[in-house]
C-alpha cells in the first residue's frame, strides 16, 4: 500500500518529497509516510533529499519523532535532508522541542533544490 499524499521526484542526486496532506496527526497516516521517506533513503545512497512541507498546517509529536529518525538514517547514510515550506504556524513546535537546531529549513523546495545544486554531495 502507497501513501497517496506523498509525490515523489528524483532527478539530479535530489529526491523532492512533497506531502500533500494538511494534517499528520493519525499514527496510520504518519506510519506510512514515515515508511516511504525511509524507503527512498534507501533506494537513494548518498540522498539530497528535500521534503516540501508546505501544505502541512498541523502535526503531532509522533510525526516529529519520525523526522528525528529519518534524519538520522540520513545522516548515517551520509546524506542530507531538508524541510523546505515549512508552514509559520508550525514553526514553534520545532522551536520549543529545540529541533530546529537539528533539522535543516529552507523557505521554498525551490530554494533547497537550488542550494543542492550549488553545494552537491
Amino acid at each position: 500500500m502507497g501513501c497517496d499524499f506523498l509525490i515523489v521526484n528524483a532527478y539530479d542526486r535530489m529526491v523532492l518529497a512533497r506531502i500533500e496532506k494538511d494534517r499528520l496527526l493519525d499514527v496510520q497516516a504518519i506510519n506510512l509516510l514515515a515508511g516511504e521517506l525511509l524507503k527512498l533513503v534507501d533506494r537513494h545512497p548518498k540522498i539530497s533529499l528535500v521534503i516540501d512541507c508546505e501544505a502541512v498546517t498541523a502535526l503531532s509529536s509522533a510525526m516529529l519523532g519520525k523526522l528525528v529518525a529519518l534524519v538520522k538514517q540520513v545522516k548515517a547514510c551520509k546524506g542530507r535532508m531538508v524541510l523546505a515550506g515549512v508552514n509559520a504556524k508550525i514553526m514553534p513546535l520545532f522551536q520549543v522541542t529545540k529541533l530546529d537546531k537539528v533539522l535543516d529549513f529552507a523557505p521554498t523546495a525551490q530554494e533547497a533544490i537550488g542550494n543542492y545544486r550549488r553545494k552537491p554531495l
